[in-house]
């Protein structure tokens, strides 16, 4: 399967991710097959980490996946940094994040920051909308993350888009 995901275009990869998910999200109708696990076994044993498989387009799949499970999100973002390029356009949207109540920014802001500081391009104005709020949330869900040099990139990249 690694060889066929390596072989494979961007299209074929990007719909193996969203049939994954769709099956995830289905798992309540099928309770013998755990879909969700199955996926954190493809990203973490089969997904490929070349440099090829590391595209905008995935690396939104994937942040749009990691971000879809509260529950899962710890273990599901550590599976996905190691697969993430930065994102380009509009290909990233980030809708989770700007969620009041529960948020995975409030939660988990160390592993937020990590994977915004993964995927967000160099150019501020192609971040997606919202964007600066989740920002000063992670500083604010967790007060030493304002020290880190990550948060601290982050905002003055905003700062001077």
């Amino acid at each position: 399967m690694r060889d066929l995901l390596l072989k494979s275009d961007e299209e074929f990869r990007s719909h193996v991710l969203w049939q994954a998910e769709r099956w995830a999200e289905d798992e309540r109708e099928n309770v013998e097959i755990r879909w969700s696990e199955k996926i954190e076994v493809l990203l973490e044993d089969v997904w490929p980490r070349q440099i090829l498989a590391k595209t905008p387009r995935i690396s939104a799949r994937l942040c749009n996946f990691v971000f879809s499970d509260k529950d899962r999100f710890v273990r599901r973002a550590a599976l996905v940094l190691p697969l993430l390029s930065k994102a380009e356009g509009d290909s990233i949207m980030l809708p989770n994040l700007r969620k009041s109540k529960g948020n995975i920014v409030d939660i988990y802001p160390e592993q937020t920051l990590a994977i915004l500081d993964a995927i967000l391009p160099e150019n501020a104005m192609a971040w997606p909308y919202g964007i600066e709020s989740t920002i000063q949330r992670i500083g604010k869900a967790d007060g030493r993350l304002n020290a880190d040099p990550r948060l601290l990139s982050l905002n003055r990249r905003w700062d001077a888009g």
